[in-house]
């Protein structure tokens, strides 16, 4: 259903996103404005920093840009890399979780990675008990990590690690 595309597709007015109160409600970002001239060189100095995979989600029915999704701190001698993914207000249910899926199979068939991680927002179990559906698994919480509407929050650290995302992956068949 989806597409993930590395391209300038990451541009094109997609800084409202990140001035969205509710794209952003659960995010660091959405605390300064963000210009189109401000996105478009966030995106370029992703794009050619080698150590970040900045990625469009796509829809495949109507080539809509739904998302972004990407890789950060990619660290090849490790062998592990951070993932995050912001969704436009507009989404397709199951996208986040499907492109999610799709840069972690990346990770672990492409990069040869052995782990990815990432931090979620502490009100945002639903997601992180999807996440667990290809192979993410609890590593810890930190509390009063960010501030939001006069009201501190936690974020919980999950992971995936090769081995477990395979045998997911192979008890599914695929």
């Amino acid at each position: 259903r989806l597409s993930l595309v590395g391209s300038e597709m990451c541009i094109r007015d997609r800084h409202h996103w990140f001035n969205d109160i509710e794209v952003t409600k659960y995010l660091v970002h959405g605390v300064y404005p963000i210009s189109r001239e401000q996105q478009a060189d966030f995106v370029k100095q992703n794009l050619a920093n080698p150590s970040t995979m900045l990625l469009a989600i796509v829809s495949k029915a109507n080539d809509k840009h739904i998302g972004v999704i990407s890789l950060k701190n990619i660290d090849l001698v490790n062998r592990n890399a951070e993932i995050a993914i912001v969704m436009g207000s507009t989404s397709i249910p199951g996208a986040a979780l499907e492109a999610m899926g799709l840069l972690i199979d990346h990770s672990f068939c492409r990069l040869n990675l052995r782990k990815v991680y990432a931090g979620q927002n502490e009100d945002l179990w639903k997601w992180i008990n999807q996440l667990e559906l290809i192979g993410f698994q609890l590593e810890g919480y930190r509390a009063e990590m960010g501030s939001r509407n006069g009201k501190s929050y936690g974020i919980v650290f999950t992971s995936v690690v090769a081995e477990r995302y395979f045998h997911l992956k192979s008890k599914r068949g695929g």
